[in-house]
């Protein structure tokens, strides 16, 4: 696949979220400030390309693809988030 934009990754997860919840209010974000390029969900910062923790793949030499991470991380903070309510 080719490499997809910060917001062609913002665009395909928001997708996904009502493709599977029908919610128009949970949703992911994207933000700029002109040199850095953020992803935000639930008001959280998931990704920014000024702290960029990516696996790193060594043999390609190309860090992992950005909807993966971005799906990871969200995951995983939906995970906390459950936690903290219970």
């Amino acid at each position: 696949m080719m490499d997809e934009t910060t917001r062609d990754v913002v665009y395909r997860l928001n997708i996904e979220v009502y493709e599977n919840i029908e919610e128009e209010w949970t949703y992911f974000e994207y933000t700029s400030a002109g040199f850095c390029e953020a992803i935000m969900f639930l008001g959280y910062p998931i990704w920014s390309s000024e702290c960029d923790d990516r696996v790193w793949d060594e043999e390609t030499d190309t860090p992992e693809p950005l909807y993966d991470y971005v799906k990871r991380e969200s995951i995983k903070l939906i995970q906390k988030l459950q936690g903290a309510l219970k």
